[in-house]
């Protein structure tokens, strides 16, 4: 692949992985206790969770799972590299077919079902 393939590969990889990740907000399991309550959020993990309610009484704090965040990271960013690779593999594989069909196709010899390419000589 050319250098500019591969770098549109990540740019592309890398900006889907975060959307992803910042989009995995969305999800957010409430976990109701009997000492505690707190709100999860992150998918598939929960990398931002709020207490809401502990033994001690009413609270707001965020706890902030920076490792949890980097395994999404790292899972939605390998997804989307493998994504985008066969993406643009079969963009690339298309083109080559198309630019293949405009190619002009040596005839058969005498009932013989094969192709000559362009450097291959006849046999006599």
């Amino acid at each position: 692949m050319p250098l500019k393939q591969v770098l549109l590969l990540l740019i592309l990889s890398l900006l889907s992985s975060m959307t992803l990740t910042f989009g995995g907000l969305l999800y957010a399991e409430h976990v109701d206790m009997t000492d505690s309550v707190y709100t999860k959020y992150g998918f598939p993990y929960w990398w931002l969770v709020n207490f809401s309610v502990t033994i001690a009484g009413k609270t707001d704090i965020w706890h902030f799972e920076t490792s949890n965040l980097v395994k999404d990271m790292v899972l939605f960013f390998l997804l989307s590299l493998g994504f985008w690779f066969v993406i643009l593999l079969t963009k690339r594989r298309m083109t080559l077919r198309t630019k293949m069909k405009g190619k002009k196709i040596v005839e058969p010899i005498s009932g013989v079902d094969f192709h000559l390419e362009p450097n291959q000589q006849k046999l006599s």
